[in-house]
């Protein structure tokens, strides 16, 4: 998929490669958080709607609609 840098508080830069992208709804808030091979979150992106989430995953990562996998919880 992709990969983010961090600048770790020793100035240290650390690449984190990204595999897998996740969407969760919490109430009155949408956050989209980018996962690594171990689905720990390395960052997230406040987002206003499920659209807004799902355009931004296929601008920056190319992933389509037909990709996700939705699980209810």
């Amino acid at each position: 998929m992709s990969s983010i840098i961090f600048e770790e508080e020793n100035d240290e830069k650390k690449e984190v490669p990204i595999t897998a992208l996740a969407i969760t709804n919490y109430i009155d808030d949408n956050r989209y958080y980018l996962c690594d091979t171990n689905w720990e979150v390395v960052n997230d992106y406040l987002l206003e709607s499920i659209d807004e989430a799902l355009g931004f995953a296929k601008r920056n990562f190319d992933v389509h609609e037909h990709d996700w996998i939705i699980i209810n919880s």
